[in-house]
């Protein structure tokens, strides 16, 4: 039975307004102070806060050692043991409250201070007293800034303190800073007739640093040891009640995570990257974008930065996710595994492509279709095979897809339709048919 699908294309809207670039920089880092915590949660659906551990320091010297408890998930009992646990480790005791107003602000807004957690948004999410989405914000200058936007933006008990997140992959997060309507010395600036922008706070996510330097998802424990960290995760009955145990536990994974930091911020300084600081490491592109930035490779837009806006979207539009699908259905056949990891940079190596990457412009030029199409007549598989024969397939072409068997480009939930008929063993076992549809797409030369 054919069936026809929604194509899912790539579109291209012309940019207007300043380039993002063009705001004057203040971003000078943070300060020496340094500020790292952990939550510990109720086991139940909500997982709410129990007791958080944090660790104060300045130039990297631990200065304090805290607790901070939320007094609505504690029973007397629980409260004694924690009172009587930090007494005798001389560890200073908070509520969930003070914490947020004499440590967490008083770091991050006032001392201008570095923020280190592993899973920021979940210990972000655990302290925070409400959520929203974020919505695209209008600037002084007319710009509208959509970089957070379909984020997150907690609210925090005691303070105009927001910070806002935004997941962009299974391993990376943009976070930053909002202050709202509270006064800072940018706001100040400003009102001076000054162009001092936000500041956005200091933040590094020791998971999405790890996934950035070292190619996949870790948990704490696996990344400690692959860094070979002094202290590594230690094992608790998280369901049991608050007790020393518990309580070293916690206070170990403070550690365990301040020494992953320390041993990623090593190994990101040996690749000399002076440009790109740690706490803008949002993922492998970001990496990628710093070595670039390091060799003084400047994006062929900022060369070129009049491009025909149809080659653009043409462009984008040959960029897609192909859907998984299978040609032969309940029939035992000969298979080759063909998956491989780090798609992009292999596909550039193999075709030769790193000249596009140094370009100072780029021109195009439109191909006769008729020696297009006797080029194909004589393409074989073995010239297919051949590598030395990949470099020749730097083009984009407009294909009508009737009649052809290529990757469909649809959605990976298309709107439910009536309900197919029940098919028989001999229907089923027949390949997929071609594309029935006629709408011109742009493909690249090796799709």
């Amino acid at each position: 039975m054919l069936r026809d699908l929604e194509a899912a294309v790539r579109a291209y809207l012309v940019p207007t307004g300043k380039p993002s670039d063009a705001r004057p920089s203040t971003d000078f880092g943070p300060s020496a102070w340094q500020l790292i915590f952990d939550t510990e949660t109720l086991m139940g659906l909500g997982q709410g806060l129990r007791v958080l551990v944090c660790q104060i320091r300045l130039r990297d010297r631990l200065r304090e050692t805290g607790l901070a408890y939320d007094p609505r998930t504690l029973s007397a009992d629980e409260l004694a043991k924690l009172e009587g646990y930090t007494a005798a480790r001389r560890v200073r005791l908070r509520t969930h409250r003070e914490f947020i107003v004499d440590v967490l602000e008083r770091i991050l807004v006032h001392r201008r201070g570095l923020l280190i957690l592993y899973n920021a948004g979940f210990d972000l999410s655990r302290i925070a007293s409400g959520h929203g989405r974020v919505a695209a914000t209008r600037g002084r200058d007319g710009d509208v800034d959509r970089s957070m936007l379909g984020g997150v933006s907690f609210a925090f008990p005691g303070t105009e303190l927001r910070i806002q997140v935004k997941r962009t992959s299974a391993r990376g997060a943009f976070i930053r800073l909002a202050l709202g309507t509270a006064s800072t010395p940018e706001k100040r600036n400003r009102s001076r007739g000054g162009q001092m922008p936000d500041h956005r706070g200091y933040f590094v996510d020791a998971s999405t640093v790890g996934g950035a330097l070292l190619g996949r998802k870790l948990s704490l424990r696996t990344l400690a040891e692959l860094l070979g960290t002094t202290h590594q995760k230690s094992a608790v009955d998280l369901a049991g009640p608050i007790d020393a145990p518990l309580l070293d536990y916690a206070a170990n994974d403070v550690q365990v995570t301040w020494e992953c930091f320390v041993a990623l911020r090593d190994r990101y300084a040996a690749f000399g990257l002076t440009e790109t600081p740690l706490w803008r490491l949002h993922s492998e592109a970001s990496l990628g974008k710093a070595h670039l930035r390091e060799m003084g490779i400047t994006p062929w837009r900022a060369m070129q930065p009049v491009f025909p806006s149809n080659h653009s979207a043409a462009i984008l539009e040959t960029y897609y996710g192909g859907r998984v699908e299978c040609g032969v259905r309940a029939v035992a056949v000969p298979g080759c595994l063909v998956d491989f990891r780090s798609q992009y940079p292999t596909v550039s190596a193999l075709m030769r492509m790193w000249p596009y990457h140094v370009a100072t412009g780029i021109e195009a030029e439109e191909g006769d279709p008729a020696e297009t199409q006797a080029w194909l007549d004589r393409v074989t598989v073995d010239d297919i095979l051949e590598p030395a024969f990949w470099p020749g397939l730097h083009a984009i072409v407009l294909v009508d897809p009737a009649g052809c068997r290529l990757p469909t480009r649809a959605h990976f939930a298309p709107p439910r339709r009536t309900p197919r008929r029940r098919t028989t063993s001999a229907s089923r076992n027949v390949a997929l048919p071609v594309r029935r549809d006629r709408t011109a797409q742009w493909w690249t030369g090796p799709a």
